[in-house]
């Protein structure tokens, strides 16, 4: 699959370094034999893989200011949840040494760093050689590397309910998904998802007003999903938005864009009074599709 697509696939990036992000886990050598740890990677390019997945109610192996000099020695593989394990694996049978995972190449207790890498988010996942998308693992301790079962249905998906997962889904270049019953292989040539993804993936083609459907399209796909903390409703869409910035060459203004504000102010909340809990902190303006907790659709007419 790889090797076809960086071949052979005129719509794809060819397979080349690409800026690091400002951390990455080095994941040792293809035998195992030097255990992973954390990158400094000082603007350094090479290429890298990035992982999908769901933290679960409690993500134990997180990177933190007191531990950051330790998990620069060394991170043992025996001690990391399953679905990191997994994708270290993963990374050692491609030969690819560098791995980007949030909850070890953030500081998660650094709101300032945190804002940081938030706002680079578009080029972590757009840059990345391939995005492992642990699909079907709604935790950490679930893993992804474990034989099929095809009695079960990924029709909900835990990934896809998650919000963060919007943006890393689709401003990844290439993906490997693991679900309950198969294992597939995405890109910009070879699409699953023909509607949204297409779109997402041809921006740079789309008219203005193409993209601003476009848009819609993606507000009304994230909205359906839950984020764990409500203040990170921007953040969670922040790399996409800044992507459409680059076509439409417009105002983001809290989840809607400028020139198409009339429009953009025809949305409806679904279920309005009973589909979610209401907020308990102001997250966005009355006015935008962010200040209502659940999901949205747009009225449309000429």
């Amino acid at each position: 699959w790889l090797d076809e697509c960086s071949d052979l696939h005129e719509d794809c990036p060819r397979d080349q370094a690409a800026e690091l992000p400002s951390r990455v886990l080095d994941v040792g050598p293809c035998d195992g034999s030097e255990e992973p740890k954390l990158f400094e990677t000082n603007g350094g390019s090479e290429r890298y893989m990035a992982l999908s997945y769901c933290w679960g109610l409690g993500q134990a192996l997180t990177t933190t200011t007191s531990n950051i000099e330790e998990r620069k020695r060394r991170i043992l593989l025996s001690d990391s949840p399953p679905t990191i394990r997994d994708a270290i694996l993963v990374c050692r049978e491609l030969s690819c040494r560098y791995l980007w995972v949030d909850a070890l190449c953030i500081i998660q207790d650094s709101a300032t760093e945190w804002e940081y890498e938030a706002s680079r988010m578009q080029s972590v996942y757009k840059n990345s050689w391939v995005t492992i998308v642990a699909e079907s693992a709604d935790s950490t301790e679930c893993g992804f590397l474990h034989g099929r079962d095809t009695r079960i249905w990924d029709q909900k998906a835990p990934l896809k309910t998650r919000g963060w997962t919007l943006q890393e889904n689709l401003l990844a270049p290439r993906r490997l998904t693991y679900r309950h019953d198969s294992l597939s292989f995405e890109c910009q040539s070879i699409l699953e998802e023909a509607d949204l993804l297409s779109s997402c993936r041809k921006l740079e083609s789309l008219s203005k007003g193409q993209s601003y459907d476009v848009w819609n399209t993606v507000v009304r796909e994230y909205s359906k999903r839950y984020l764990t903390q409500e203040k990170d409703i921007f953040p969670a869409l922040s790399g996409l938005a800044k992507k459409f910035q680059c076509i439409n060459q417009d105002v983001y203004l809290a989840g809607l864009w400028k020139k198409q504000l009339l429009s953009g102010l025809l949305w409806t909340g679904e279920n309005f009074l009973t589909s979610r809990p209401l907020l308990k902190e102001y997250r966005a303006p009355s006015w935008s599709w962010a200040s209502h907790n659940g999901r949205t659709s747009y009225f449309v007419g000429n």
